[in-house]
């Protein structure tokens, strides 16, 4: 069950949504699809004509989107804890415009063969509520279905 937080001060909001997903493989199956298939179920592009979602995960690698072929392109967060297959951190913008700084962090759990992935993202900055609650369906939709969907049934949204 997704649980959000909102808190303001002084123009500046604090924006906290954390959800629990249980999917039917293993950590090994679901980090890969996080970090290497990324681009198969990550359906939130910055631009019109993208050319695909990175993760580079290492410490100080990006999360970023490649637009074309000639080097252009948008980096959302960088990667800033690796313990795999357990635990994946990253910070940035996550494409919040303004001044915006936020936290990510998943943690996979093994369950009798399944993962248990848990999912936090913490921002604040200058974050209205309509961005808000596009986030909070966002999450939910990429990691309760699109994730979910691609790790256990082979489903790609691109």
């Amino acid at each position: 069950m997704p649980q959000t937080g909102v808190g303001a001060q002084n123009g500046i909001r604090q924006f906290s949504h954390a959800l629990k997903v249980k999917i039917a493989a293993p950590p090994e199956k679901v980090w890969n699809a996080i970090v290497e298939g990324i681009d198969h179920w990550w359906t939130k592009r910055y631009t019109e004509n993208p050319g695909g979602m990175r993760f580079e995960a290492f410490p100080g690698g990006r999360f970023w989107e490649n637009f074309d072929d000639k080097g252009n392109g948008f980096v959302a967060a960088i990667v800033t804890w690796v313990e795999k297959p357990k635990r994946l951190e990253y910070r940035g913008h996550m494409g919040m415009r303004g001044a915006v700084a936020g936290v990510i962090n998943m943690e996979l759990e093994e369950s009798n063969g399944d993962t248990i992935l848990k999912v936090t993202y913490d921002a604040i900055g200058e974050i209205s509520d309509e961005v808000m609650d596009g986030y909070r369906k966002g999450w939910s939709e990429l990691c309760e279905q699109n994730l979910k969907n691609f790790v256990e049934k082979g489903l790609r949204v691109r």
